[in-house]
């Protein structure tokens, strides 16, 4: 292999060759990812399990592709610098031991994630990604597990998730994921019809639901994707006109909107059906603006306030009538982060963020393909929703593992040519 590839600045091998090299064959890296990600979308419901075996099959195909894998882990480069952050929060901790076992699963989640862009190409990933999506909703519908909200009395369909707001996110990414297999021509008829599959049963599973984020990220994500799309078939200077009209129509809607409080509030309780206090989240964050300044710079450590035992946790807990006593977090991605990474965590991942949706931009608008547009549309999603959930921070979570993958493949940047295998 020459230099220039170890370097890491060409991008990500064909699958054929990653399988030349590795000797690992496509198929049972494709088998591998569905195997694995199903597991961890199934987690609330098998356990611990689940992440066990996730580990456990990108370990052994990690092994399987020998050096080469440390190839592909190098080539997230910079990205890796909220991970490796959080590891090292152990130094300042409140509870190094957790924080240090939370923060090697993270890093493990995204190594796994990078060894998986690595040995597939975009349109194999999300080909597979689907397939578990498409198995993780049969297998909702069959439990038919229903749970009731304790602040709002409220009962929804939560299938196989701990909440809602789980299967919303869920399902949003099985819609979006849907339309990214239909309208890829390069993706075979068997593999497109999976798509309008996932759609028929996303629809339903999403009225079920009753998430009012899910159902308006989920909207709005299929619109970027389409709008995405789009512009990027447009030449450079087609794409500029556009974009510059676009911002000039909604420039006036963006500033009324600050102005349309009484709006604002009526489309949160009545289209989300939510509360003014957006079901509590509001009072969490007003809790978590008493606590940040007290360990403001570096915070409490990664996944280290919520332990049994700590005044604060336990009152929230209790305050939210949370009697497992887990699983909870602060409902914004950077609320939370303030909490365990201090402003410098927040700095950190609000820059990985910003940075990787430069570069999936760069990419779609490069390539032209529907699958660079599916991970623009998806980190939107993510983006969207980050204000009001926590899905990028946490280890075994579809959210942080689909983050990290584009990642990998907005610094990669596979051409066109590379998405076909």
């Amino acid at each position: 292999m020459s230099a220039v590839a170890l370097s890491g600045t060409e991008p990500l091998p064909c699958t054929q060759r990653c399988a030349r090299i590795t000797r690992v064959p496509v198929l049972i890296v494709w088998l591998t990812f569905c195997a694995s990600v199903t597991a961890i979308l199934l987690e609330s419901f098998v356990g611990s399990a689940g992440a066990y075996l996730f580990l456990a099959l990108w370990l052994a195909l990690g092994v399987a592709t020998g050096p080469d894998s440390l190839i592909f882990l190098r080539r997230l480069g910079v990205y890796w610098a909220f991970p490796v952050f959080a590891l090292l929060s152990m130094a300042w901790s409140q509870s190094p031991t957790w924080t240090l076992k939370y923060g090697l699963e993270y890093v493990g989640t995204v190594g796994c994630a990078v060894l998986a862009t690595g040995m597939l190409s975009p349109r194999q990933l999300i080909s597979a990604l689907m397939c578990c999506l498409l198995l993780t909703a049969a297998l909702s519908i069959a439990v038919g597990k229903y749970d009731t909200d304790p602040l709002t009395g409220m009962t929804a369909f939560v299938g196989v998730f701990e909440s809602k707001n789980q299967l919303g996110f869920f399902v949003s990414i099985m819609l979006l994921g849907s339309f990214a297999l239909m309208l890829d021509s390069g993706q075979g008829a068997p593999v497109r019809l999976l798509g309008l599959l996932a759609l028929g049963l996303g629809a339903p599973l999403f009225v079920q639901t009753k998430s009012g984020t899910a159902m308006v990220t989920a909207i709005f994500a299929v619109a970027v994707l389409l709008a995405n799309l789009v512009l990027s078939r447009l030449t450079p200077n087609w794409r500029s006109r556009v974009l510059f009209a676009a911002a000039v129509t909604l420039a006036p809607a963006v500033l009324l909107a600050g102005f349309a409080g009484d709006a604002a509030k009526d489309f949160v309780v009545n289209v989300m059906g939510k509360d003014t206090t957006l079901t509590g989240r509001t009072l969490l964050w007003h809790h978590a603006a008493t606590l940040i300044p007290h360990h403001a710079l570096f915070g409490h450590g990664f996944q280290a306030f919520w332990r049994h035992d700590d005044v604060e946790a336990e009152s929230l807990w209790y305050e939210f009538h949370v009697q497992s006593r887990q699983g909870f977090h602060f409902h914004s991605t950077y609320v939370e982060t303030a909490i365990e990474l201090g402003y410098c965590g927040v700095a950190i991942l609000v820059t990985t963020l910003l940075c990787v949706l430069r570069g999936l931009l760069r990419w779609s608008w490069s390539s032209g393909t529907v699958a660079a547009s599916f991970f623009v549309a998806l980190l939107v999603c993510l983006l969207v929703r980050s204000f009001v959930e926590v899905d990028m921070t946490f280890q075994f979570q579809i959210g942080c593992f689909l983050l990290f993958a584009g990642a990998a493949y907005a610094r990669s940047q596979p051409s066109a040519a590379q998405l076909v295998r």
